[in-house]
């Protein structure tokens, strides 16, 4: 039963990674690019300094290339993270904060590029190392928060500030132990 939990809730996380994956996101060109087609899917031609709006997926490999760059405020940076870390840390154990979209995924984003870039970076390890340890932090205490909401069973305006993949946890974690209660009649 465990494993099947498992599955449709690996399932459900790997949807929503997918979804993000095709969001439109805007960037800023770098260079002229003439457009291409890539597996049926025709990336337009953009002028350098134009704003273009283009899925996640396509602007990420833009980006990586030096075509393109996000525009201001569609990645996250260090002095957004500090912010939601500080806001995480002083905020009471039942009250969890809303989360920029996608947060997860550009957070996965920042750490894969600033990983990257410590080779070609030195001076970035240290500032690797500070995201590292903000991350952790946000993602634990979120993490409590989070099972804590479920054993208080708490209101959907609460639940409302959940992340998309935090919402599939809480309700995974939720039904495990609803169906534990049942079981044992325990706080039925």
């Amino acid at each position: 039963m465990m494993i099947e939990l498992h599955l449709g809730f690996r399932q459900k996380l790997k949807a929503v990674f997918e979804s993000s994956l095709h969001q439109e996101v805007k960037l800023i060109a770098l260079a002229d690019f003439q457009g291409i087609d890539i597996e049926g899917f025709r990336i337009p031609g953009f002028k350098k300094d134009s704003e273009v709006k283009l899925p996640l997926w396509i602007a990420i490999e833009l980006v990586k290339t030096g075509i393109a760059k996000f525009k201001e405020g569609e990645e996250l940076d260090l002095k957004t993270l500090s912010k939601i870390h500080w806001i995480e840390v002083i905020q009471p154990s039942r009250t969890i904060s809303p989360l920029p979209e996608n947060f997860y995924l550009k957070l996965k984003l920042y750490m894969d590029e600033l990983k990257s870039r410590i080779t070609r970076e030195a001076d970035r390890i240290d500032e690797y190392k500070k995201v590292l340890t903000m991350a952790g932090d946000i993602v634990s205490s979120r993490l409590r928060k989070i099972v804590e909401l479920t054993l208080a069973r708490q209101t959907t305006q609460i639940l409302s500030n959940l992340t998309i993949e935090e919402r599939i946890l809480y309700d995974g974690v939720r039904e495990v132990l609803e169906s534990w209660r049942s079981l044992y009649w325990v706080g039925s």
